[in-house]
């Protein structure tokens, strides 16, 4: 059987939804997603998806979530959520061996991204602190 390769952008509407949904692994998420839609996931077809489609899909797999949890991950998988935007890359400060010497960069997990408030497998965001070494403040350089 030939399956069918998901787009990047529905991949990354996957990988969001198991964020929601950290209880869920991938793998279990997509054939929650392929018992309500059908394979393959496209974008046209996840419009469609409604709040019972998840509940009743795979046996009642995401039965348990509460409605809000669910309406954010369809949200998400309809392209419809701002946590799709939040995780645009920032710009890349260039670095080049030599510039702090004797100093190291740090990144912390941020589902905020204000705060270190993350699980470092799940964060939604990593904060990234450089120039931290003996007697050196950490300068916040990027937020991917």
């Amino acid at each position: 059987m030939t399956q069918a390769a998901l787009s990047d952008d529905i991949a990354r509407r996957i990988a969001l939804v198991a964020r929601v949904l950290p209880d869920l692994d991938v793998a279990r998420l997509i054939r929650v997603i392929e018992d309500a839609i059908g394979l393959p996931s496209t974008a046209r077809k996840l419009e469609g998806l409604e709040i019972q489609d998840l509940r009743t899909a795979l046996g009642g797999e995401l039965a348990d979530p509460d409605t809000g949890t669910l309406q954010e991950a369809l949200a998400i998988l309809k392209g419809e959520s701002d946590a799709i935007a939040d995780l645009d890359p920032p710009s890349v400060e260039p670095y080049a061996e030599g510039d702090m010497p004797d100093s190291i960069r740090v990144a912390c997990a941020s589902d905020t991204g204000d705060l270190l408030d993350g699980h470092f497998g799940q964060a939604r965001r990593f904060l990234i602190y450089s120039g931290v070494g003996p007697g050196r403040a950490a300068d916040r350089c990027a937020r991917p």
